[in-house]
């Protein structure tokens, strides 16, 4: 059973109903947000393991397999490894348009100062 953080009171002890459901909704919400981080981290190991294609030293065909195998998740849902790619390749894509953008603000302005001399500031942001 999973236990509040310290110094919250468990949900069963709280008498008023209203502060029970927003204790419950809290606790809920925080468990979702460790659900989703924990996720998370799963899908950038498995990137990286898909990566190093290290599976392939025990004969296993794909990621997947691999998943089925030592963590007991079925082949379907093993396609997580699909995910993965997806998530892969939006990084890259937003890697790529951040270093579009970066390369777009760039500046180079010229000018002529007081003493006739050409000037340049360059901005590489």
């Amino acid at each position: 059973m999973y236990d509040p953080a310290p110094g919250v009171s468990k949900t069963s002890e709280i008498p008023d109903p209203l502060a029970r459901a927003v204790s419950l909704e809290r606790e809920i919400t925080d468990l979702c947000a460790h659900i989703n981080a924990a996720n998370y981290r799963l899908l950038q190991l498995v990137a990286e393991l898909d990566d190093e294609a290290s599976w392939g030293e025990w004969g296993l065909r794909s990621c997947a397999h691999w998943l089925n195998w030592r963590c007991g998740i079925g082949l379907n849902a093993a396609q997580v490894e699909k995910l993965v790619r997806i998530y892969r390749r939006v990084g890259r894509l937003k890697e790529r348009e951040r270093s579009k953008a970066k390369y777009a603000a760039r500046e180079l302005t010229y000018y002529t100062d007081e003493d006739e001399l050409n000037r340049f500031i360059i901005d590489l942001r």
